[in-house]
């Protein structure tokens, strides 16, 4: 089998062949524009970069086609399945776990495809946080679940590297996505493993862990733990200008708002989400 991989490989184009060592990165699948965003940044020299990539970078048509171009090359090679995604209108493509250990195996710059790839899906998160308050965006949290694969790769490699600013952003981000989904234990493993290694003072992602982790407790009825995190969140959440967070971690405080004075304490958080400019501007909102 082995052979056969090797042999379709060495047929292929420098271009086609490198595109293969990029899928490698992926876990479960990935989409056309994934791999674009994670091809775009391990195809240009680190000088061009910087260590500074946000996953931000522009992908264009052209870019696109070429890529494109090469998925289908790796299809007709037998290299790569593509597939109907579970969200309506999407494309994925995915490898044989045989196939994608011999591409893993041939990418030499696997340290940057990692972080390509993690930096790939913060970004995809933070998009998608707070999509379902936004009414054209009704799959938001489809499109989490489908990447949970990836998802969770990216939050074992940031784990393991030093970029402790990157992980707490990924654990920050996902937190409401545990909580909606009724994924306690999950959650509360990545809050509990980000708060032990962020860096202090605490960042405005890191402020925001604390509250997650608080509702969390809360769930599972550790009310003592819960009111200790709550506490520490609100009053970093408040220091940074994390409105939202702020505001979930004083109904947290109080289990749910009965009394007027902490439903219009977290209300007066709550309108700050709607000032036009920075710090109060919802994450992965336009403007």
């Amino acid at each position: 089998m082995r052979n056969a991989i090797a042999w379709s490989h060495d047929l292929l184009s420098p271009e086609a062949q490198a595109l293969l060592r990029h899928a490698s990165v992926f876990s479960g699948g990935f989409t056309l524009e994934a791999i674009a965003g994670v091809s775009s940044y391990l195809d240009v020299q680190p000088s061009e970069t910087g260590s500074d990539y946000s996953g931000n970078r522009t992908i264009d048509a052209d870019l696109l086609t070429s890529i494109e171009d090469r998925l289908s090359m790796l299809i007709d090679s037998s290299l790569l399945i593509r597939e109907t995604g579970p969200i309506a209108g999407t494309m994925r493509y995915r490898m044989l776990e045989t196939i994608r250990e011999y591409a893993w195996e041939q990418l030499k710059k696997n340290g940057e495809a990692q972080r390509a790839h993690a930096t790939y899906f913060t970004t995809y998160a933070v998009r998608h946080e707070f999509a379902e308050l936004i009414p054209e965006h009704v799959d938001f949290m489809d499109r989490l679940i489908v990447e949970q694969d990836n998802l969770r790769s990216a939050l074992t490699r940031l784990m393991e590297s030093p970029d402790r600013e990157l992980f707490g952003r990924l654990v920050a981000t996902l937190g409401h996505f545990w909580l909606a989904q009724s994924n306690y234990q999950k959650g509360r493993t990545w809050f509990e493993r980000a708060l032990a290694v962020q860096p202090v003072p605490i960042s405005a992602d890191s402020a925001r862990i604390p509250v997650s982790l608080g509702m969390t407790e809360i769930f599972q009825e550790e009310n003592e733990a819960a009111e200790t995190h709550l506490a520490l969140g609100v009053t970093a959440c408040r220091e940074h200008g994390e409105a939202h967070s702020a505001a979930q971690a004083l109904i947290g405080l109080d289990g749910w708002p009965s009394r007027a004075e902490t439903v219009n304490r977290a209300l007066n958080c709550w309108g700050n989400l709607w000032k036009p400019s920075p710090p109060y501007r919802m994450r992965g909102w336009p403007g």
